[in-house]
Formats: C-alpha cells, structure tokens, sequence
C-alpha cells in the first residue's frame, strides 16, 4: 500500500504542459501538418529575403547602375521658344525634398511626375518611364507663348509671356526683339496673384490671350498693334469684356 501512495505522488507532481504547445504540437502532427510546415517554411524564407534584401538595399541605392543623376534624365525634345533646360529644376526639387534619386524606388517615377509639373514651362506630365541603367524617361507636353502683357508686375515695367490659358510663363527666355514678335495686350492693371506657372486670374488675360492665339501668325500679316480690353457687356446671363 506505502507503494502505492509513492506513486500516486509522483505522479501529481509530474509538470504540466502548456497548453499553447499542446496546440502546437497538434498542429504540427495532425492531419493538417502538411500544410502548416509549407505556411512555416514561406514565412522563413520571407523573413530571411527581408533581412538581406534590406542589408543590400542601401548599396544599390548608391550604386551608379541605379542612381539616376540629371544627365539620366530624357525629356521630350524643347521647342524653339525654350532656352532654358527644366531638368535643372527639377532635379533640384528633387534632391532637396527627396534626396538621392534610384531607379529601384518604388516611388521614382511619382517623385519624377511631381517635380516636372511644377514647371512654368510644362503644361503637363504625360508619362515617366524608369530603364536599366540608371535612366528615366519624361514625354512632356509644354506650354507655348501666344502674347505678351504689357504691365507693371513688382514694380517693374515690361512684357509678361502668358499662354492660352493666361498661364505666366517665364521670361528670360525672351529679349525684346523676340518679344515684340508676339501679339501685345495693353491696357492690363492687375499684376498677377501668384509665381510663374500659375494663371494672371484676370478675365482680360485670359480673354486677350485667346483672341491672340485664334489670330496666331497672322498677327502681323494683319498689321495689328495690340489688343486692349474695352467696354464690359452683358452675354445672355453673364458679363464679358470686349476688346479693341
């Protein structure tokens, strides 16, 4: 009987196993087993591509393979009124707000996108191609000078480009000679609200600056001077302004 009562206690005393590790091991032996090892060995081998993805990344980063400088950069090819180069400014947008440029960044051609269309000169960004090696490709569409208002913006006296839309356009791309090519607006007392790029938001701009793109090079065929802003009259339920 004393026997007995020994093991009885032995037992009792026996350490008990968890219960998640019962699960685990049920898991790992039952008829699902298969499965649960594939989802296990998946996860593995993800995690250890994470860790040496992430070890290496840093390098190709720096790598000249994948840094795309502004020489890697391919616009469409400049109109004759552009003489600046928009690559400069963008990439300079670029490295300011968003340091070294990669073609392995999954955000490269959005970053591309959003520095181009900032500029004054480009109406619109119509695709961004990434290429090996390092090399990114830009289809723009720019914006063309149909006039210049005469005005006085900052203080200064001079002829503004503006194009269909009444956008301002930059101006040092212009001298006087090939400024005077171009239809003039006079008459304009409002400067414009905001930077180059942006539209005068004056309804005169914009209305003298299709006027002068319907006319377009027969401008001086016609022998005209300029266009300037009149009367105000009522169109059907709205006002407009007529033009001399």
């Amino acid at each position: 009987m004393a026997v007995k009562r020994r093991n009885t206690k032995a037992k009792n005393k026996a350490p008990a196993v968890p219960q998640f590790v019962s699960r685990a091991i049920a898991i790992l032996t039952g008829p699902g087993r298969t499965v649960t090892l594939a989802l296990l060995i998946v996860a593995l081998l993800s995690g250890t591509f994470w860790v040496l993805w992430h070890q290496i990344d840093n390098e190709l980063l720096a790598s000249d393979q994948y840094q795309v400088n502004i020489d890697d950069l391919e616009i469409s090819p400049l109109p004759d009124w552009i003489r600046t180069d928009p690559r400069r400014q963008a990439f300079g947008y670029l490295n300011n707000l968003g340091g070294p440029l990669s073609i392995i960044d999954d955000d490269a051609t959005h970053r591309v996108a959003d520095a181009f269309s900032i500029h004054p000169w480009v109406e619109q960004v119509i695709q961004v191609t990434k290429h090996y090696p390092a090399r990114i490709c830009v289809k723009l569409k720019y914006r063309r000078p149909v006039c210049m208002v005469h005005g006085i913006v900052q203080g200064k006296e001079g002829l503004r480009a503006v194009d269909v839309h009444g956008v301002w356009l930059p101006g040092n791309d212009f001298d006087l000679m090939e400024a005077a090519r171009y239809p003039i607006v006079a008459g304009i007392t409002s400067e414009p609200v905001a930077g180059l790029g942006d539209q005068w938001r004056d309804e005169r701009v914009l209305g003298a600056a299709q006027i002068a793109a319907v006319i377009g090079p027969a401008w001086h065929e016609l022998k005209l001077h300029c266009i300037r802003p009149a009367a105000r009259v009522r169109s059907g339920s709205r006002m407009e302004y007529t033009y001399e």
